[in-house]
């Protein structure tokens, strides 16, 4: 792909992202789609996790309809074709971009069906290079995403602690018979 001259705006960009979801939709279009918005997400000013209300959310709504129907037709075929590629490179690039709103949101119907089809990739059968080429695709994002969590976890600890801090310093906390701190209530 081309990349596009350096005063394309933001919202230029971002008008295009409904449209070439749409194209997604037919079987003719859906690479050439799909490889713009994968172009989008790694060399734009949308990288980084950058607009994933307007990039991220409209393509994992996407996926819960149009991208399960690929990943059912290859599971029932057993065929990974140029389309099943081609998805396996998107959900690639949605997790990678915005592996933050997915580990924020791992509880929503949208993730968990965006994880699903990723694991449909990860779980294909054979061995990779002579059966199949897309389950490594997929391992660089399952360790960005367990690194998310744990960045995750990590920064609601220091926030717990901070808290705990700030309630000693202030008097405000007691220990609770359990050995956990507990505000002080007058």
């Amino acid at each position: 792909l081309m990349h596009p001259p350096e005063h394309v705006l933001y919202s230029d960009i971002e008008s295009l992202i409904p449209l070439l979801i749409q194209l997604m939709s037919n079987e003719s279009t859906f690479i050439g789609a799909s490889d713009v918005l994968q172009e989008i997400m790694t060399n734009s000013s949308f990288t980084y996790g950058a607009s994933v209300k307007s990039l991220s959310v409209p393509i994992l709504d996407y996926l819960g309809v149009g991208g399960a129907a690929i990943v059912q037709r290859m599971l029932e075929t057993g065929e990974v074709g140029e389309v099943e590629h081609s998805l396996c490179k998107l959900l690639v690039a949605v997790g990678e971009h915005s592996s933050g709103y997915i580990a924020s949101h791992i509880q929503t119907q949208r993730v968990k069906t965006f994880m699903r089809l990723l694991l449909s990739f990860s779980a294909l059968p054979g061995y990779y290079g002579a059966d199949e080429e897309e389950s490594e695709m997929t391992l660089m994002f399952w360790c960005d995403l367990q690194e998310t969590l744990w960045s995750t976890i990590d920064r609601a600890d220091e926030a717990e602690d901070a808290y705990v801090d700030w309630a000693e310093a202030a008097g405000e906390a007691d220990m609770g018979e359990d050995g956990e701190r507990t505000p002080h209530v007058p």
